[in-house]
């Protein structure tokens, strides 16, 4: 069957037509103004000619004549066509002194193709300036002093995550196979340049590297300390925490309230605040501009913590709304654990990646990591035993709703995960390992 005809589209105006008109009335109305202000037109064309011979009187005897008799020419005496000859009279010696410009500019047309006229070069900080407003997360790395790819990766605020070999040789986790009993009746851990090099990588010539026997083996005393310590500061309360710490909680909760425009909101307010601690200086004169230094006081990290009036109320709600408080019950004995239980309920509601206060890595490196390791298989080294008692806490309120957390360090998986690994890259020696660890073979790939 035959189907329906479809109607043709209507036909567009064609611009061509508006330009024909726009150029027709433009010479109508340039001829209208021609026949009605002749005179006019001729005495404005002279003065711009007896303008242009000025400078050329002091040349020229001649022109100086010239000048004198456009002077005495009386007003509305010539018609526009005597004007533009006189003009085009006086405008010929200007052509000699434009002929080096427009040779100049001859050359650059032919060098400088037309995309480049759209075409600019950024560095990173004016890249990041652009983008500023776009993504106020970027602002601080784009505030920060020195650029952030000068900053080193194994010391000072940008400090580089630990890996395991480098975790052990900063706390003194490995000890010697002949261990002599000192340092507080511990055993004697192995020097540091012994196992990693000046650029604080693994030294792959090591001695201690592969050893089948009376290798190195992990202090596990000294490593529980150590876990046991990245648990943070006691939890008192969303009243007791640290202003900036306070309004971060308050833009997660607006995150887990799934009211996203407030939290960005107060995400975008720390990352623009955030300034860089400042040294002391005095006052002192420069020779490169600008010349004059004025003194300067010591200044910490700066972040402005501040909730505005009418947002406040809102953010106490979100605080004490059952999402945040359900998902932060089981975690109430530690405070890193208890802002990693928000931050989860927060993710449960959308991306909230870490890139969003990148300003948290320098003020507070351990909170950064550990909420960092959200989504990761393996956790940091730096926050392993953080994330280890987190994940005893979460086991422990699957069989006990009411449960508000755990006192107790809960690291003992995060000590077996990192002897385990010095075991993998062969810096203890299967002869060395403990005996919870050697006996599950399934924790060693045996299984």
């Amino acid at each position: 069957m035959q189907g329906a005809q479809r109607p043709f589209p209507a036909r567009e105006a064609d611009p061509g037509t508006g330009y024909l008109f726009a150029s027709v009335a433009l010479v109508l109305a340039a001829s209208l103004l021609y026949s009605r202000y002749e005179k006019e037109m001729a005495d404005g064309i002279l003065a711009l000619a007896r303008a242009l011979l000025q400078p050329l009187a002091f040349l020229d005897a001649d022109y100086a004549k010239a000048l004198a008799n456009l002077a005495n020419l009386e007003p509305g005496s010539r018609d526009p066509a005597f004007a533009m000859a006189v003009l085009g009279r006086v405008c010929r010696p200007y052509v000699f002194l434009c002929l080096p410009l427009l040779l100049l500019l001859a050359v650059r047309s032919w060098r400088l193709g037309v995309s480049d006229v759209y075409k600019r070069s950024l560095g990173m900080k004016e890249l990041l300036t652009a983008n500023l407003a776009l993504a106020p997360c970027i602002a601080p790395i784009l505030n920060w002093p020195r650029s952030i790819l000068a900053e080193p990766l194994d010391s000072g605020p940008w400090m580089a995550a630990r890996q395991p070999l480098q975790l052990a040789a900063d706390r003194n986790l490995l000890i010697l196979p002949n261990h002599v009993p000192g340092n507080g009746g511990r055993n004697t851990p192995v020097p540091r340049e012994e196992i990693l090099g000046p650029d604080n990588l693994a030294l792959p010539n090591s001695c201690w590297l592969g050893k089948a026997m009376d290798g190195l083996a992990l202090d596990r005393e000294r490593a529980q300390a150590v876990f046991a310590s990245q648990l943070g500061p006691a939890w008192e309360g969303l009243e007791h925490l640290p202003g900036y710490l306070y309004k971060f909680a308050a833009a997660l909760a607006f995150f887990a309230c799934e009211e996203k425009d407030a939290a960005k909101a107060l995400l975008d307010s720390l990352s623009l605040s955030f300034r860089a601690p400042q040294g002391a200086r005095p006052a002192r004169f420069d020779t490169v501009a600008p010349f004059w230094h004025s003194a300067r006081r010591e200044r910490p990290y700066a972040i402005d913590a501040r909730i505005a009036k009418d947002i406040l109320p809102k953010a106490q709600r979100a605080l004490a709304s059952d999402a945040v408080q359900n998902a932060m019950r089981p975690h109430l004995v530690y405070r890193n654990l208890a802002l990693l239980a928000l931050y989860e309920a927060a993710r449960r509601k959308g991306v909230l990646p870490t890139a969003e206060f990148i300003w948290l890595r320098p003020l507070n490196r351990p909170l950064y990591y550990l909420l960092n390791n959200v989504g990761r298989r393996t956790a940091w080294p730096e926050i392993a035993g953080a994330w280890a008692h987190y994940e005893a806490e979460k086991v422990l309120a699957g069989m006990d709703p009411e449960s508000l957390g755990i006192a107790e360090p809960q690291v003992t998986e995060a000590i077996n995960a990192l002897e385990v690994a010095l075991y993998e890259e062969g810096w203890i020696s299967p002869d060395r390992l403990s005996d919870s660890v050697a006996r599950n073979k399934k924790m060693l790939g045996l299984d």
